[in-house]
């Protein structure tokens, strides 16, 4: 999946058990390797059955579940957007306007997507691009696997998303969340849940003088304005909180609280405000 990751417990890991099982799931989900699931899926002709693998059509359950729940704001259908910006496996096109993306946006849906009786079936020319919740299902994968093991103190960490179970020595574990620049790193405890932290402060490119950030609108095609430096969502299941830190960064910041309560998640909203920051905790107890 293009991006490191570190295991903690207090047993002994089998590495090569826990290499090969990431080796296999990159094989399903990356977009960089060209013989992977998700290519062959993606160079699928219109109205072309393909049989997905078990975990393909699990994230392909769990992220249409969430897009309806975002009100599409949540959407891996829009590979060909990000890779028009650059921020994909293939090199950038010239884009010449906002308005363009938007156009493209309009084209590039899951919505398009149908399950039936266990195949997958496009019904428009639509490639998909997991990333947005790949790697937060990784770790959910490798947790289970840790815990079929005997594993019952452990911390897992795929490219900034987490997942802890049990204690470190008799202490929770503990994750820092990234906070602006010049401002102190945000720490908290986390016990059998996951984190997963999406923002667009490291990764952007322009189009007509105006800065796009890698986590993008689905439904303008460009990252939202919405003075969150990043959002951190606390949830059992690490693939659920990673599409749903994905989906809350690209909306409108009134409509991301109003989902937050809606689905009562534990969250962390980091916020801009004139020159300052401003952490805010939402449905912790």
């Amino acid at each position: 999946m293009g991006t490191s990751y570190s295991i903690k417990s207090t047993k002994r890991i089998n590495q090569e058990e826990i290499t090969e099982e990431l080796e296999r799931i990159n094989q399903i989900f990356s977009n960089w390797v060209s013989d992977s699931e998700i290519n062959r899926f993606n160079h699928t002709n219109v109205n072309q059955p393909f049989s997905p693998s078990k975990e393909f059509q699990e994230v392909f359950e769990i992220s249409k579940k969430i897009h309806l729940e975002t009100g599409g704001y949540f959407d891996p259908g829009i590979n060909d957007l990000i890779n028009n910006l650059g921020f994909g496996e293939k090199p950038a096109k010239k884009i010449n306007s906002v308005d363009d993306l938007k156009k493209l946006a309009n084209h590039s849906t899951i919505a398009s997507i149908d399950l039936k009786s266990n195949q997958l079936v496009k019904r428009d020319e639509v490639q998909v691009n997991f990333s947005a919740i790949a790697k937060g299902y990784a770790v959910d994968l490798l947790a289970d696997l840790l815990i079929s093991n005997g594993h019952q103190n452990f911390l897992i960490e795929i490219g900034g998303e987490v997942f802890a179970q049990g204690k470190k020595n008799s202490d929770p574990w503990k994750i820092g969340i990234q906070s602006p620049e010049n401002h102190q790193s945000l720490s908290i405890p986390i016990h059998n849940e996951g984190v997963a932290t999406s923002g667009n402060y490291l990764n952007f490119t322009l189009v007509d003088h105006q800065k796009v950030g890698h986590i993008l609108n689905p439904k303008t095609g460009i990252s939202e304005n919405n003075h969150l430096f990043s959002v951190s969502v606390i949830h059992p299941k690490v693939a659920i909180a990673d599409a749903y830190a994905t989906a809350l960064m690209a909306m409108p910041i009134d409509e991301a609280k109003r989902l937050i309560l809606k689905e009562k998640l534990k969250v962390i909203l980091i916020v801009k405000q004139n020159k300052a920051y401003k952490v805010e905790k939402i449905n912790f107890q």
